[in-house]
């Protein structure tokens, strides 16, 4: 596979070919080619076309036929690849082929085409490079994306010649939408890639052919000023409580949530479907209400609103009113990035309609390393300047890409690079972390681009936002310069705990610690590594008398020390290991040990040879922090080489902070544990609260309104067990919505009896078997949950093979990340789903009629940190086991009922409940109230529900 940067010159609009494969799978090693489609272009115009289909040697999988909608009948007549090679080779000559993620394309050229060819050599580039160039803040460029950005037809994707004619529709839309959108885009390739004069290429200088621009790269960074954001924080800090109150309670009426519900505006949402997104449903507008009243009452709430409710407008509604009311903009936080794009592509547009207001404004903040530091950029632009650089090809694409995205975002989040530029191109990572915003080296005001810096431009758009979405882990660390959390709603509060765990503990591996030690010493091709940079800066310095040695002397004695420490360790962890396992052998999985437990039984070598580790880390970190502070005040402080200073500074200070708490023992709430990977031989630590509730009391503390909410925040038998766990106080009783879905006719639980233990062989092979019987039965149409990756890939493997006779497509969340929306729109499917699977997916409809869950997890209520936590409890399985697994195991039965017409049954495929107590049994039933459970032997149930003719 070839990028697009090297192939001849040719002066005007380049002739190329465009090439698509249809393939039996994605291996050139194991599959074939089914189908050839090939387009001949001069510029954008196509000029002659080449298509045929291909009889493979082996059988058409039934997963591709229904993916692509040829057939075994299709191919039966047609010819083989050998008697089209030569017409194939013909048609593509000697012109260079463009094909999109060409790796795919490249593959089968050389596996298959080239030795029928006498093994002549093809080159491939890739339309992704120059389309993700241009839309560097699309988070995916996959032909699909880019079919719904272009207003490319869908129909007959997946045939080849189809894909050559979309592809050449969005090259030829693409590029008529940078001139007209974007044309500094072609200033900052031809800049940074050159043009056919210079270092160029065919590609680049055609597609992104444009007068060459006078802005300077600087000039191309350059953002409007967005306001003084000392002034918003501190505009923000003197809003007065009592007016904010007053303003809210008179302007949020009763009246104003019942006419945006049920008004004009709610007919925005009925083209939704056939029982339309605004139907009255009662349980909506009572969720609505009791939102308006506790932030006008500055209440404390919890509301558990099922599935159908429509939770995100019942509280973006009184939410945002309150927010124009009083100024002060409601904070959302959420567990899972899918929530937040729900509420941004899906629900804040209905709530504009609804409001009438399509002004409304939203955003969402993240944590610091998240954004684009764009004094960071500068520096990499510095060291390649322009075409001229003897950097390499692929990081100047880098380069040019983070300048695009810099130009055409409000702001530049650097999680949102797409995850296959990240491994196309090599040089990508490196770079991010190089320009990515970091405290340790945020100057704030004084920075020459603090003005148009995307970090702090996250906020003053959060200051002008009448919605801040967050997630929960940045909300319990919030930023000073973001909006003051008044009103707050956290969606998905069932994981609170989980996250206010998470945002309080402290973490540092052993790879962390070496992998920094390294960079002092590593070489790369430009500016040299941070060893040399800061040791070259220390040089100008005056330093304490007590570093006797030259800079990158002292530097590398620091170094050896912590190497030698954590070599000790390597040989010290295991000894502890085995000293508390005994004679047992280690079964490969991870191990930990408590160092609390250590402290008081030893060994006594495992904890001082982490106090010298303690020790070596902090020698170091003095040392950094002398040169922060000896060239923070004088004219060293703009050299790029006191940001690496202070950044290595900042990270040795984290890390000695880590590793002081890890051997202290003076916090007894916070538990010290240290995990061994025996597969990998290395070691990492943990520091997290056992008990949250005071840090969450803290927290909700000076809140004036907070909003819990989720489909699944009750156990069953015990409501307020979440807002117990975090310390919250709730001001009026917990709610518990009723479901706008008739589910105890709806839906059935199925719990065999017959069946072995989960974790047993036998268990595994009758889930398989019952499984297939299952999906025989209903045509597909069943979503099977796992709980291991091993077991998954295994029941997918067996399944894929069995199910196939019936004409059953079997897909899997591990074999493709699109598996849920494959199955959405293929019908006779069977969908094998990861513990991700469980929360959040969405298929409404006929396409889903049996949920099988494998069984009850456990997993959430084992490990040293559950065990710590059932230790201050009275009775740890039902006052923490089982209120977790209920809402786990509620979250999985969730997946099935998702509108008013759906039905269906859900098997829990674990026979341990009929040998549970009744008070267990009981636990279980009030969990899934009211959908009924149904016992019975495998067969008994296989043929309850063939009865229900779903």
């Amino acid at each position: 596979m070839t990028s697009l940067f090297d192939p001849p010159a040719e002066i005007g609009p380049p002739t190329y070919i465009i090439l698509d494969f249809e393939t039996t799978g994605l291996d050139p090693e194991t599959s074939e080619i089914i189908e050839i489609g090939a387009i001949r272009v001069k510029g954008l115009e196509a000029s002659e076309r080449y298509h045929t289909l291909v009889k493979p040697k082996g059988e058409l999988p039934l997963a591709i036929s229904q993916l692509t909608g040829i057939t075994s009948e299709m191919i039966s007549t047609a010819p083989p690849l050998r008697d089209v090679v030569l017409a194939f080779s013909d048609f593509l000559g000697d012109l260079p082929i463009v094909a999109h993620n060409s790796s795919l394309e490249q593959g089968f050229l050389d596996h298959h085409v080239s030795p029928m060819i006498s093994g002549r050599a093809f080159s491939v580039y890739n339309s992704i490079d120059p389309l993700a160039i241009l839309l560097p803040d699309h988070a995916s460029h996959s032909m699909e994306s880019l079919r719904k950005w272009a207003g490319v037809d869908l129909e007959n994707a997946h045939r080849a010649d189809k894909d050559c004619e979309d592809l050449l529709k969005v090259l030829a839309y693409s590029q008529d939408w940078m001139k007209t959108y974007r044309p500094q885009i072609a200033n900052i390739v031809q800049k940074i890639l050159g043009t056919v004069d210079d270092l160029g290429s065919w590609w680049w200088s055609w597609f992104f052919d444009q007068p060459r621009g006078t802005d300077s790269l600087a000039e191309l960074m350059k953002r409007p000023n967005l306001g003084d954001l000392k002034q918003m924080t501190s505009l923000d800090a003197d809003r007065d409580p009592e007016s904010q109150q007053k303003a809210i309670r008179e302007f949020v009426k009763k009246e104003a949530i019942s006419e945006a519900l049920h008004g004009p505006g709610s007919e925005a949402g009925k083209s939704k479907g056939p029982e339309g997104a605004f139907h009255h449903r009662e349980s909506q507008e009572v969720m609505a209400q009791s939102v308006r009243q506790a932030i006008a009452d500055s209440q404390k709430i919890a509301i558990e609103a099922p599935t159908g409710t429509g939770k995100s407008v019942a509280y973006l509604l009184p939410g945002i009113l309150a927010a124009k009311a009083s100024g002060a903009p409601l904070i959302v936080s959420t567990h899972s990035k899918s929530l937040q794009d729900q509420l941004f592509e899906k629900d804040l547009p209905l709530v504009r309609k609804l409001l009438n207001q399509p002004e409304l404004r939203a955003t969402t903040v993240k944590g610091q390393e998240n954004y684009l530091c764009l004094r960071k950029l500068n520096q990499e632009i510095e060291l390649m300047p322009e075409a001229t650089s003897d950097a390499t090809i692929e990081e100047r694409y880098c380069v040019a890409f983070i300048i695009a995205l810099a130009n055409v975002s409000k702001v530049a989040e650097l999680d949102r690079v797409s995850h296959y530029l990240q491994i196309r191109f090599q040089a990508m990572r490196p770079l991010l972390e190089r320009v990515r915003a970091h405290h340790t080296t945020t100057k704030g005001p004084p920075c020459p681009f603090y003005k148009s810096c995307h970090y702090f431009d996250s906020a003053r758009i959060a200051h002008a936002s009448d919605v801040v979405i967050a997630n929960h882990s940045l909300v319990f660390h919030w930023p000073e310069h973001l909006p003051k959390i008044r009103n707050v709603v956290f969606d998905e509060a069932h994981h609170l705990e989980d996250q206010i765990t998470e945002a309080y503990s402290e973490k540092l591996s052993e790879i962390e610690i070496a992998d920094a030690v390294e960079r002092f010493a590593k070489k790369p091709k430009r500016g040299g590594g941070d060893g040399a940079k800061i040791a070259y800066l220390l040089s100008k310095l005056i330093l304490p008398a007590i570093y006797e040695l030259n800079p990158a002397d002292q530097l590398a004695k620091f170094c050896d020390a912590i190497k030698s420490r954590l070599n000790q360790l390597q040989t010290l962890i295991p000894a502890a290991l085995n000293q508390k396992r005994g004679p047992r052998a280690n079964d490969g999985f991870e191990e930990f040990l408590d160092l609390a437990v250590i402290a008081k039984a030893g060994p006594a070598t495992l904890l001082e040879g982490l106090t010298n580790l303690v020790g070596a880390v902090a020698d170091l970190n003095a040392y950094l922090a002398a040169g922060v502070k000896a060239s923070s005040s004088g004219p060293y402080k703009t050299d790029s080489a006191f940001d690496t200073l202070n950044t290595q500074s900042g990270r040795f200070s984290d890390f000695e902070e880590v590793l002081r708490k890890t051997v202290d023992d003076s916090e007894a709430n916070y538990l010290r544990l240290l995990f061994w990977n025996p597969k990998e031989n290395v070691w990492r630590l943990r520091v997290a609260p056992i008990e949250v509730q005071e840090l969450g009391k803290a927290f909700f503390a000076d809140k004036r309104s907070a909003v819990l909410t989720s489909a699944t925040l009750s156990t069953g038998s015990s409501p307020t067990w979440v807002t117990d766990r975090i310390g919250l106080k709730l001001s009026r009783e917990f709610s518990s919505l009723p479901s706008p879905y008739a589910l105890e006719s709806q839906a059935v639980v199925m719990i065999p009896s017959d069946v072995s233990q989960p974790g047993t062989p036998g268990h595994a092979e009758a889930l398989i078997g019952f499984t297939e019987q299952v999906a025989t039965i209903l045509g597909g149409r069943t979503l099977l949950l796992m709980t291991s990756n091993a077991r998954l890939k295994a029941a997918a493997e067996i399944l894929r093979t069995r199910l196939q006779k019936h004409g059953i497509t079997v897909l899997d969340s591990l074999s493709d990340r699109r598996a849920a929306d494959i199955f959405k729109n293929t019908e006779r499917a069977v969908l094998i789903g990861s513990e991700r699977y469980g929360e959040g997916l969405d298929i409404p409809g006929k396409a889903l009629s049996c949920v099988i869950v494998e069984k009850i997890n456990e997993a959430m209520t084992r490990g040293p940190l559950a065990e710590a936590r059932k230790a201050k409890t009275q009775f740890g399985l039902y006052e923490y086991d089982f209120p977790l697994r209920m809402m786990w195991l509620k979250q999985r039965v969730g997946r099935l009922i998702r509108s008013t017409t759906d039905t269906g049954v859900v098997v829990v495929f674990d026979p341990r409940y009929h040998s549970w107590s009744q008070p267990s049994q009981r636990h279980v039933k009030l969990a899934l109230a009211p959908i009924p459970i149904q016992a019975g032997t495998r067969d008994q149930l296989l043929l309850a529900i063939e009865k229900l003719g779903l």
